[in-house]
């Protein structure tokens, strides 16, 4: 029979639940965490530096940390998403050039009317669309695993990054003299298109990755 609880008693504790066992940790979060981590520190240049020991023969090396060395690939792809990208990329570039010479008149005509114009608006789009699908193609090695991933992330950043120079570069061209003035957006398309063939290693260390996978061999 249960005891009545006495006036001013302390009230019964429950008991102590065990401590619940912290979450598991996903090695491509941890690992991208850590490539972020890099990027706050003013590295951006370096991260996928970073990982070039890693990279020789086409594939990470033994003892390399595969989820990290996934992290830096899906970075480097990132920036070729953000070079080709609608507003501040290639494909913006090439959509207000294309508005502006279907627009602008001189001479009577609009200027898309001219050979020069549409042979500039014809290589952009085709460069613009090339690199679109390296950069599709990248992603389905590297979501496979492939071991040669590391030269698909390369050459899909450096075609991306010189293709949003080149592409960005032209549009300013279209656009003439009203291309230097901000009331136009492509002269910011062109600064943002410069910084993607530096940040997440230059084009140069794009090269020398792509280089490197071909010839098999480390470079020392």
């Amino acid at each position: 029979m249960s005891q009545p609880d006495l006036p001013g008693a302390p009230e019964a504790q429950p008991a102590a639940r065990a401590a619940e066992p912290p979450p598991p940790v996903d090695p491509a979060l941890d690992a991208l965490e850590r490539a972020l981590a890099l990027q706050q520190e003013g590295q951006h240049s370096h991260v996928i530096e970073a990982a070039v020991p890693h990279l020789e023969e086409g594939g990470p090396a033994e003892g390399a940390d595969p989820s990290f060395i996934r992290a830096v690939l899906w970075t480097v792809v990132g920036i070729s998403r953000h070079a080709l990208g609608d507003i501040e990329g290639a494909q913006g570039a090439l959509e207000a050039a294309t508005a502006y010479a279907r627009d602008r008149k001189q001479f009577g005509q609009r200027i898309g009317d001219f050979q020069m114009i549409q042979a500039m608006l014809a290589d952009m789009d085709a460069q613009t669309e090339a690199a679109r699908q390296l950069l599709y193609a990248a992603c389905e090695v590297i979501e496979a695993g492939a071991p040669d991933a590391a030269r698909w992330a390369a050459m899909c950043k450096l075609v991306a990054g010189d293709t949003a120079m080149r592409v960005t570069t032209d549009a300013v061209q279209v656009f003439g003299g009203y291309g230097y003035v901000d009331e136009f957006p492509v002269e910011r398309m062109m600064r943002d298109a410069k910084i993607t063939q530096l940040y997440e290693g230059t084009q140069q260390i794009q090269r020398l990755v792509i280089a490197r996978a071909l010839l098999g061999r480390s470079g020392n």
